[in-house]
């Protein structure tokens, strides 16, 4: 099997295959695909948290710790009305206790290693944790982490299998075949998996949209202001280095002075057109109101007599306008 740093390399090397692939395909901002990457890393060495031993395993372990701390803090911050401080604290203090030495004492004792967790159900159960608890509402952003989760997870099964085959010797060791399966030799492990499995996918699919399978770029996250000084900054050097982009600036130049004379030259017209329409306004308004005072626009009109008699102030006040 592959020991701590060959799992960490391989899966690092798919998580940036993966983040180009995203942005390049995709047009998915490179600050998701970082975190995209980060994930699969992080994900090839999640079969081994069954493991009890080496310091490796308790580094990874804590940095799982801090990345669901960190997902318990926003959480909290999406709730209503807010939660305090203190309460933030202190879920994160627990999650990561939780996860740094709870799950991972569990899943030890209850679990042999290269059981269950090297299977490909708890690919799945990583990868719908995933989709349900990473902080967004965009659903193809949230496919696109949990599909990051999942790839990693299986890059460790595939290199555990890779390294159970001996090409030298055309043998093979009796680790063979039990990284990637579907079941474990202990009948409760195994239904115990294909529970949470279940319950977990019924919770995904509660929560996917009415087209889960057509998915769009996720909008691009809100940058800082002083990163989008630093990228208008480089796109005006862009600018500058292109002649083709510098050709169109002086062509629009040119035509400027042009657009300025046409304005001039076409004004007295306009305003000449304008004057010959407004005697036929004018004479349009007195045959729609009678009594309009060319001077002074003031009315005679009077209302008929039933307007009179039921509201004669109003009526009084018209004829004096």
């Amino acid at each position: 099997m592959g020991n701590y740093r060959q799992h960490l390399t391989f899966a690092s090397g798919l998580g940036v295959l993966y983040a180009g692939a995203a942005y390049a395909l995709g047009g998915v901002h490179w600050i998701y695909g970082s975190v995209a990457a980060l994930l699969t890393s992080i994900s090839g060495l999640l079969p081994d948290i069954d493991s009890q031993t080496g310091v490796e395993m308790k580094t990874f372990t804590g940095v799982l710790g801090v990345l669901a701390a960190t997902a318990v803090w926003k959480g909290l911050d999406q709730l209503e009305p807010p939660t305090a401080f203190e309460l933030h604290l202190w879920a994160m203090v627990a999650t990561y206790l939780v996860v740094r030495y709870g799950i991972r004492g569990i899943v030890g004792r209850l679990a042999v290693h290269r059981g269950m967790s090297h299977s490909f159900p708890t690919a799945a159960i990583w990868g719908s944790l995933a989709y349900l608890y990473y902080p967004s509402n965009e659903h193809s952003l949230r496919v696109m982490m949990a599909a990051g989760v999942i790839l990693g997870f299986l890059s460790h099964l595939v290199l555990d299998e890779m390294f159970s085959v001996d090409l030298k010797g055309a043998r093979v060791n009796k680790a063979f075949g039990t990284a990637m399966k579907f079941w474990a030799p202990s009948i409760w492990s195994t239904l115990g998996i294909y529970a949470l499995l279940s319950l977990l996918s019924w919770q995904v699919v509660q929560v996917w949209p009415d087209d889960p399978f057509r998915l769009t770029s996720p909008t691009p996250p809100s940058v800082p202001l002083h990163l989008r000084a630093r990228q208008l900054k480089h796109l005006a050097r862009r600018i500058e280095n292109n002649p083709e982009v510098q050709q169109r600036i002086d062509e629009v130049e040119e035509l400027a002075p042009e657009a300025g004379e046409a304005l001039r030259k076409y004004a007295p017209e306009v305003s000449e057109k304008i004057r010959e329409m407004a005697p036929g306004v004018e004479s349009r308004a007195r045959a729609l109101l009678p009594g309009v005072d060319a001077g002074t626009g003031r009315t005679s009109f009077q209302p008929p007599d039933p307007v009179r008699k039921l509201w004669p102030g109003r009526a009084s006040r018209s004829g004096q306008e």
